[in-house]
This record gives structure tokens, C-alpha cells and sequence, in this order.
């Protein structure tokens, strides 16, 4: 409120994508075309794609909070024909499950690529119930990292699937442990299993 309040005529790009976002969570949906069409005008006119791509992700939450799901297709397809040749999958994760179930919509724009987000996005170890049955949750990122840790993937091969750092796959791997009352990997791997991971 107090930097919507301030903005001024030149806001900051950053500052006003976090605003949109905020509005999106809160479903105050108004003012976020107004955020974000003149930002996605000036990415599209200077070639910065990583933010083009996330406005339009942002774009296609905000169609689809509005019950457009036809608007929101389009934005996602647009979104996929940029991200796909990079395989930009961060955003998309990022992005939350509201983005992940258009996605099979729009696959044909990027089949393989859609694929694979889902595949990332909705692993098969995610079992609700007997997740929910931990003291403390895992987050839909950890689910997504257990999964790679018991398919065997060491933290550098999980840091470039996820589109992370090894830093960051570190810091998901300690909380995993800490939630499964692991303390190590192969202890957690067989804590999966018993929760039919």
C-alpha cells in the first residue's frame, strides 16, 4: 500500500512486478493490466526476454484469475514459444499450479517442453495425504527436489533441471532432511518410500 501509494511517474520494474504480484495473491485485480502492459511493451521493444517472459506469466495468472481462460491460453502460449528454446523452466514453476493446469492446453506450441513441466511440476511422489501427515510440509519445490534426490540425481544435476542454484538445491535438501528426520540423503530416500514416493 505504501509503494502503491509513492509510485510516481517512473516506477521501478522490479518493484512493480512484486506489486502485481501482491494483487494477483490478494485478487485485487484492477490495476495489474495498467502494471503490466507498458512493462511487457518495453521488454518486447528491448529484447529482454527472462522479463517479457515472466510478465506474460503474470499476464495469463491475471486473465485467468478474471475467468478469461481463453486470454490466459494465449498469454501461456506466447510464454511457451519464448521460454521453450532457452528451457526457461523456473518461471513456470514459479509461477504456481493455476499456470501448470493450463498447460496441457497449450502443448501444442511445445510439446516436449510442456512435458517436462509437468512432469517437474507435478511429480508422481506427491502423494497429499501422507505428505500432510508430516509435523511440518514440504514445500511444492522441496516435493520437486525429493523426487530428484530419489531418482538419484546429485545436487548439481537437480540445480540445472530445476533451473537453480547448487547453493539453493543445498538449502532445500537441509530442510527436506529436517522435515523428513533425516540425516542423510539415503535415510531421507527411505522415508520417501515409506510415504510412497
Amino acid at each position: 500500500a505504501a509503494y502503491r501509494a509513492g509510485r510516481g511517474e517512473s516506477p521501478h520494474e522490479f518493484e512493480e512486478l512484486t506489486l502485481a504480484r501482491c494483487l494477483l495473491t490478494t485478487g485485487d485485480l484492477e490495476a495489474v493490466p495498467s502494471i503490466l502492459h507498458p512493462l511487457l511493451k518495453t521488454t518486447t521493444e528491448t529484447g529482454r526476454n527472462q522479463t517479457r517472459l515472466e510478465l506474460l506469466l503474470l499476464l495469463a495468472c491475471y486473465h485467468q484469475a478474471g475467468g478469461e481462460t481463453e486470454a490466459a491460453q494465449e498469454r501461456l502460449a506466447q510464454a511457451l514459444q519464448l521460454a521453450a528454446p532457452e528451457g526457461c523452466v523456473r518461471f513456470f514453476l514459479d509461477a504456481g499450479p493455476s499456470v501448470l493446469k493450463l498447460l496441457s492446453a497449450v502443448r501444442q506450441f511445445a510439446p516436449e517442453f510442456v512435458d517436462s513441466l509437468l512432469a517437474i511440476g507435478q511429480p508422481e511422489c506427491t502423494p497429499p495425504n501422507l505428505l500432510a501427515q508430516l509435523p511440518e510440509p514440504l514445500t511444492e519445490q522441496e516435493q520437486r527436489v525429493l523426487h530428484l534426490i530419489v531418482a538419484g540425481k546429485s545436487n548439481r544435476e537437480i540445480a540445472d533441471e530445476l533451473v537453480i542454484t547448487v547453493g539453493t538445491v543445498k538449502w532445500h535438501v537441509h530442510n527436506i532432511l529436517q522435515k523428513l528426520g533425516a540425516a542423510n540423503r539415503p535415510q531421507a530416500i527411505a522415508r520417501a518410500r515409506e510415504l510412497g514416493l
